[in-house]
């Protein structure tokens, strides 16, 4: 094998590992509606949904098999 092929590899698995640790289908549907009231939580939601949504992209890209992500709900 390689040393390319190595690292690639090397890099793939660091990177599905990093998506199932930082994948949740629930986080990517957080709003600012989930916190009201209890400001300090709505950066550390956004933060979630932002690293969820990341991850559930790059496994897309990884071609990973995820579960749907969570559609936002607006509603009041």
């Amino acid at each position: 094998m390689r040393l390319e092929d190595k690292w690639t590899k090397k890099i793939k698995n660091k990177l599905i590992e990093w998506v199932k640790n930082n994948y949740s289908p629930k986080a990517c549907g957080y709003t600012e509606m989930r916190s009201s009231g209890n400001e300090s939580d709505v950066f550390c939601d956004g933060y979630d949904c932002g690293i969820s949504n990341a991850a559930y992209e790059i496994g897309c890209i990884l071609g990973m098999k995820l579960k749907e992500p969570e559609e936002q709900d607006y509603g009041f």
